[in-house]
């Protein structure tokens, strides 16, 4: 495993449903990242198909894959080539953080899960929540 960081964002139908999160999610995990570790950079896996290239989120991204006509297993299987997990409110994200975790990984995750249901998910000692 390489040390960069995967960050998942997932947008698609959580928008309709209102359980997206946030740009600000995803920058506030980063920069508690930063803080612990000397990580050497990030991946974004997103469903996202218009990039804001502005933001710098993604400007300062290595690679942004967003490829929707990848598997599920495909995009699972890049995903746990990492050792950092900036995760989103989904089960994929979920098991790319739980299936390729070490002893040396930060996990960043959602608090709260949902918006609209209570919602605790299964976690390790090393995951931290993160507000939204």
């Amino acid at each position: 495993k390489n040390e960069k960081t995967m960050v998942h964002i997932r947008k698609g139908d959580y928008v309709s449903w209102g359980e997206d999160l946030p740009l600000e999610y995803y920058k506030n995990c980063l920069l508690n990242l930063k803080k612990q570790s000397d990580y050497s950079g990030y991946d974004i896996f997103t469903d996202l198909q218009e990039i804001d290239n502005k933001d710098s989120l993604f400007v300062d991204a290595k690679e942004i894959h967003n490829n929707l006509s990848d598997t599920g297993m495909k995009t699972l299987s890049n995903m746990l080539k990492y050792n950092n997990f900036i995760i989103s409110n989904s089960s994929l994200s979920f098991f790319s953080a739980f299936l390729g975790e070490n002893h040396k990984s930060y996990i960043y995750y959602p608090k709260p899960w949902f918006k609209s249901i209570k919602h605790i998910p299964y976690t390790n000692q090393n995951w931290s929540p993160v507000e939204h």
